[in-house]
Formats: C-alpha cells, sequence, structure tokens
C-alpha cells in the first residue's frame, strides 16, 4: 500500500493529492518533504508512513533546503517509535548515540550518519556503485565535497586505491572519519578538512578520477579540479539543473574548460534524481584531453 491509499480517510481528498509516494530512507530514518499548505496534516503523514513502513523507526520533515557552507538542509522530527533502536551489530564505539543518527547500508558499506549535520542522499546509491565501476585497482582519485564518506567509502572498498578525500564541514568530517573506521579502510582514504579552494591546490598528486558530488555548487570550483586531473583523466561533476538547462549543459561545459585552457570530451550527462519540479540532479562524466 503506498501512503496516499493509506491516508485516505485520514485527511481530505484535495490534501492527499499533494502528498508525495516518494520518501528517502537512510537506515531506520525516513525524510519527508510536506508542502507547507498541508503541514497541519504532517504528523498524520508521518506517522501512517511509519505504519505501512515497519523498518522505519524516526521521521524527518525537512523545513528547509541545503544551504550555506556546509549545504545541510534543516529537519523537525515529526514522529519517533517508541522502542529501544536496535545497532548491536555496530562496534559500541561506532554506535548511534543520538536520536537522529543511524546506520545506513549500501553497496557492501556501512556508514553513520545524521542527516541534520552533514548533507547525505541515499537516492545517490546508485551513483555511488556506477562511479566505482569506472574506476581501476592502482588508480589515483580525489573526492571533493565527500562530506560523511559516501562516495570515498564505497571506492575504496571495492577498488585497491589510495585516495584523498576533502570535506569542509567539522561534522561531515567526524562522521567521515567513523566510516573511515567503521569499514576499516584507515590505509586507503586520507581524509583533509577544510575548503577544497585553500586545500586541493596544495596536494601534491594528479588524479585519474576527481569526484565533484557537492549537493548545489561543484561547478564553482571546475578550474581547481582541471588543475589536478591527469591528461587523460575523467571527472565527474554533480550539478542542480531545470530541465530545460540539461540539454545546454554539454557545450556551457565544453566553453568553460576551454576558457580555463583544456579540451574535454564530455562522455555522459544523466539525470540522477529530481529536486523539485522540472528540476533535477544532474551529472557529467567527462575526460580532459590536455
Amino acid at each position: 500500500m503506498n501512503l496516499k491509499t493509506a491516508l485516505e480517510g485520514k485527511i481530505p481528498k484535495d490534501d492527499i493529492h499533494q502528498v508525495s509516494n516518494s520518501f528517502e530512507v537512510i537506515g531506520d530514518i525516513a525524510l519527508i518533504e510536506v508542502p507547507k499548505s498541508i503541514t497541519k496534516h504532517e504528523k498524520i503523514i508521518a506517522k501512517t508512513l511509519a505504519e505501512i513502513n515497519n523498518n522505519i523507526n524516526l521521521i524527518l520533515s525537512k523545513i528547509q533546503d541545503v544551504e550555506g557552507t556546509y549545504r545541510v538542509p534543516k529537519y523537525n522530527i515529526v514522529f519517533e517509535k517508541e522502542l529501544t533502536r536496535d545497532f548491536s551489530w555496530v562496534p559500541k564505539n561506532l554506535r548511534p548515540t543520538e536520536k537522529t543518527e543511524t546506520v545506513h547500508k549500501e553497496n557492501g558499506i556501512r556508514l553513520l550518519i545524521d542527516p541534520t549535520k552533514a548533507y547525505f542522499s541515499e537516492k545517490l546509491s546508485y551513483e555511488r556503485n556506477r562511479i566505482k565501476e569506472t574506476i581501476n585497482d592502482n588508480d589515483s582519485v580525489l573526492v571533493m565535497f565527500a562530506g560523511m564518506g559516501p562516495f570515498p567509502i564505497v571506492i575504496a572498498k571495492n577498488k585497491n586505491i589510495k585516495l584523498d578525500a576533502v570535506e569542509i564541514n567539522p561534522q561531515g568530517i567526524k562522521y567521515f572519519k567513523k566510516n573511515v573506521e567503521l569499514n576499516k579502510l584507515e590505509n586507503k582514504i586520507t581524509v583533509y578538512e577544510g575548503d577544497v579552494s585553500k586545500i586541493v591546490p596544495k596536494l601534491e598528486d594528479k588524479y585519474n578520477t576527481i569526484v565533484m558530488p557537492a549537493p548545489k555548487n561543484a561547478d564553482d570550483f571546475l578550474d581547481i579540479a582541471l588543475d589536478k586531473i591527469k591528461i587523460g583523466g575523467r571527472i565527474h561533476l554533480y550539478t542542480f539543473l531545470p530541465d530545460e538547462e540539461i540539454a545546454k549543459i554539454t557545450r556551457k561545459l565544453t566553453e568553460r574548460c576551454k576558457k580555463f585552457g583544456h579540451d574535454i570530451k564530455i562522455e555522459l550527462v544523466r539525470k540522477c534524481g529530481n529536486i523539485g519540479p522540472f528540476h533535477y540532479r544532474v551529472v557529467v562524466d567527462f575526460k580532459v584531453l590536455n
């Protein structure tokens, strides 16, 4: 049974039409977004969602989209089951200790996550696996805007590589380091805390692959990535675009790279999630030719 069907008889039909059946699940936490026009039904919507999904123990409602230097959305707790959540399968020193923390499983890894402290999207699980498959053993890899570590950890867990990763949010760094330990990757990942514009230019290496999964403004740091990519290397750049701009991204990105002195070959432009009506998260894969 989907959420809209389960809400029949609980809230007016006209309001049900505004409810989305789509929601994100991170570990045992669900993230929902309720239109302002029906926030009066928020707790009923959340309770109903938990009733039809036994694996959900906590529900957070988004009240503000990603913003600021740390790119963290804001949430309110709108539902909580009256039970003791069981994380006995997680090493004791890495178990959740706060209400909004959970342990998320994907792509053969485990992640200690708090979506109220640093940006994380379960919807990028496919992308993390896809990018891992483009990387060869012994490649050099840089992940900018690494957050709590999902991209670096999926890659390093499955490939024989050493990887550098940069994150500016101190809370993101805290969880990232715990996740490195949780997945036993201390010898494969080097974590740098700070602004990529200050840290990346100082790194000695150049890289076969650079991943740029910032929620909003990764392309503002394109020149920094181009300076650190090897000739023939690949950059995976994520951005948010309205539908009408997606067809233009190939030309615009090619022209921007040209201004920085680099020719590129676009390999893929792909929608990887919608963030609003006719507005999408888009990934662009491209090789740097010179």
